[in-house]
């Protein structure tokens, strides 16, 4: 049962690119595993970077894609990685989304072993 789009927020920058691959693939599993279909910041900012080879990107600019895809019309869930008390993106975007009335999963709340069978 599919239960709409959950944006997935958590620290990202500071770490390795394979933490926070790790990290937010986990993340999907998870956000999966509860009925809803993930939206991925990590995955898509790489994605968006990609895209603009030989361009000077800033943070914001990364933060003004990721934050577009929570702003979503079909999505209104999203799933709080433990790490984010540590990002000031994640700390913009759940401030956003509490601001907005989406409804908010946080990670510790959620055993992944249990969830999906791992």
């Amino acid at each position: 049962m599919n239960k709409g789009k959950c944006y997935i927020s958590g620290k990202i920058g500071g770490l390795t690119e394979h933490e926070a691959k790790t990290m937010f693939t986990k993340a999907e599993q998870t956000v999966k595993a509860l009925g809803y279909e993930p939206v991925n910041p990590f995955r898509e900012g790489q994605k968006f970077i990609d895209s603009k080879v030989g361009v000077s990107i800033q943070w914001r600019d990364v933060m003004k894609c990721v934050v577009s895809l929570m702003l979503q019309d079909d999505c209104d869930t999203v799933y709080v990685i433990t790490n984010h008390t540590a990002s000031p993106g994640a700390t913009i975007e759940i401030n956003l989304a509490r601001k907005l009335g989406y409804a908010l999963i946080h990670e510790e709340d959620h055993d992944f072993t249990k969830l999906v069978g791992a």
